[in-house]
């Protein structure tokens, strides 16, 4: 979890996609219940070329940095990597480009693309 921007020995243990809405609100409430916290990325902000290569750069900071990941989420990271690639070796929309300027305004440290240290 993150205090004041900063990792503090982070560990993925689980990593999964879903629908927004019941789905995901049942998902997160199951893995509170056994003492972790949830985060998400908007699939949609995934597949924009600048954002996608924005997450592969800042998971593996994590990963020089110290931060774990399960077996498990590590094989599914690579899966949601692989899987998203064909949507994201493409050019920009004008609406992705849009997107990434709305993104630049939301810190690093609260899923945005701005605010770096």
């Amino acid at each position: 979890m993150p205090e004041n921007g900063k990792l503090n020995n982070a560990h993925t243990e689980h990593l999964y996609w879903c629908c927004k809405g019941n789905c995901d609100v049942v998902l997160g409430a199951h893995y509170r219940q056994r003492g972790l916290t949830d985060g998400w990325e908007d699939i949609p902000d995934l597949i924009i070329p600048t954002v996608y290569i924005r997450w592969v750069m800042v998971t593996l900071n994590q990963l020089q940095g110290g931060v774990t990941f399960s077996k498990e989420a590590f094989a599914r990271s690579k899966q949601l990597l692989v899987n998203l690639f064909p949507l994201v070796s493409r050019h920009l929309t004008a609406e992705e480009k849009d997107r990434v300027k709305h993104l630049t305004m939301i810190p690093h440290y609260l899923g945005g693309l701005g605010y770096e240290d």
